[in-house]
C-alpha cells in the first residue's frame, strides 16, 4: 500500500509539471546604431530588430520547432509574445517555423527594462491583436487565453497563467519575451545571448534546463548560479532606513536633515568638502525618490532578485 502511495504520488507530481520554452528576441536596432532612439523619440522604448536580429529569430524558430517535435507535442496552442515589437518581429518567425497561431500577452512585455523606466507596460503604445493580424495576413493571430489577458501589466502573473495552461495541456508552452525574463525566473545572471531558446520546467519552482543559442548549440550554464551578496555595511543600511523612512511620508528622514544641518552649521560634513556633501544628501533625496516609484511589488519581483532587471 506504501509503495502504491508513493507511485501514486510521483505521478502526480510529474502530471503537475508544466515546461515552458522562452524565448529571447534578436539583435535589436537600438544597440547596433546608437543614434536611432534620438532620431526616434516617440518610439524610444520599441525599437525593431536588425537584419541579423531578424535571422537569428529565424535560427530560434527552427531550435523551438526541434524542441516542439522531440516531446511529440500534438495541440497546436499558441505562441505567447511580448508586444513590443522586438519580440513581436521574433515570434512571428517562431511562428512561422511552428505553423502555431500567435497571440500578445501584455504581461510578457512588463519586465523589460523600457516597461519598467515608463512606469509599466501599459504606459506605453503596444501592439494590438488587430494591428498584428494586418500586418501579417498570412498568419493565424488570435486573442491570447482569457487567464493570460486577466495577468494584465503584470510578468509574474503571466507566467503563472502560463504554467496553468501547460499543465492543462500537458505540453510545452512557447513564449517569446526580454532577458529579464529568462534571467527572473531562473533567478540568475545565465547566458541569455540575442534569440537565445531558455527551456524551463515548473513544478513547485521555476527550474532551468537548458538555454540554447538561435541554431541549437548548448550553451553552458553552470557557472551561473544566485548573486552572492555583498555584506551590508552601515553605509548601506543607512541608505536603506533613508529610502523607507521617506516612502511613506513627506517629511525629511532624520539622517537627510542631520545631513543638511551638518552642511549648514559647518560649512562641511564628515565626508570632505561643501560639495561633496552637498552631492551626499541629493543622493539620498534620489534614494528616497527610488523608494516612492519602487515597482518591486507591482511586478512581484523579490527584492534580492532586482539586479537582473539592471
Amino acid at each position: 500500500m506504501a509503495e502504491q502511495k508513493a507511485e501514486g504520488g510521483e505521478a502526480d507530481a510529474l502530471t503537475s509539471a508544466a515546461r515552458v520554452i522562452l524565448v529571447r528576441h534578436g539583435e535589436r536596432v537600438d544597440e547596433v546604431d546608437r543614434s536611432w532612439t534620438r532620431q526616434n523619440p516617440t518610439r524610444w522604448f520599441n525599437p525593431p530588430l536588425t537584419r541579423t536580429g531578424v535571422e537569428q529569430a529565424k535560427q530560434a524558430g527552427a531550435t523551438v520547432n526541434s524542441l516542439l517535435v522531440a516531446s511529440a507535442a500534438q495541440q497546436p496552442f499558441v505562441v505567447l509574445a511580448s508586444p513590443l515589437e522586438r519580440a513581436l518581429r521574433t515570434a512571428v518567425e517562431v511562428c512561422r517555423a511552428t505553423g502555431r497561431p500567435l497571440a500578445l500577452a501584455p504581461g510578457l512585455a512588463s519586465c523589460a527594462a523600457a516597461a519598467r523606466k515608463a512606469g509599466g507596460a501599459a504606459r506605453l503604445r503596444l501592439a494590438s491583436t488587430e494591428d498584428v493580424a494586418q500586418r501579417f495576413p498570412e498568419l493565424e493571430v488570435v486573442e491570447a487565453p482569457e487567464a493570460i489577458l486577466a495577468a494584465e501589466d503584470d510578468f509574474y502573473a503571466t507566467m503563472a497563467a502560463v504554467v496553468e495552461l501547460g499543465r492543462d495541456l500537458g505540453e510545452p508552452v512557447v513564449c517569446v519575451a526580454h532577458r529579464e525574463a529568462i534571467r527572473g525566473l531562473a533567478e540568475a545572471k545565465v547566458p541569455s545571448p540575442y534569440a537565445c531558446v531558455a527551456d524551463f520546467v515548473f513544478e513547485s519552482q521555476w527550474e532551468l534546463q537548458q538555454v540554447l543559442t538561435p541554431d541549437g548549440s548548448v550553451l553552458d550554464i553552470s557557472g551561473a548560479g544566485e548573486r552572492k551578496r555583498k555584506p551590508k555595511t552601515k553605509r548601506t543600511r543607512r541608505s536603506q532606513s533613508a529610502s523607507l523612512d521617506g516612502a511613506g511620508s513627506n517629511k525629511a528622514p532624520a539622517s537627510r536633515r542631520n545631513s543638511a544641518s551638518e552642511v549648514r552649521e559647518n560649512g562641511r560634513g564628515s565626508g570632505g568638502s561643501l560639495q561633496e556633501d552637498a552631492n551626499d544628501t541629493v543622493a539620498k533625496r534620489r534614494i528616497m525618490a527610488r523608494g516612492k516609484g519602487d515597482l518591486t511589488h507591482a511586478l512581484h519581483i523579490p527584492r534580492d532578485a532586482q539586479f537582473l532587471m539592471q
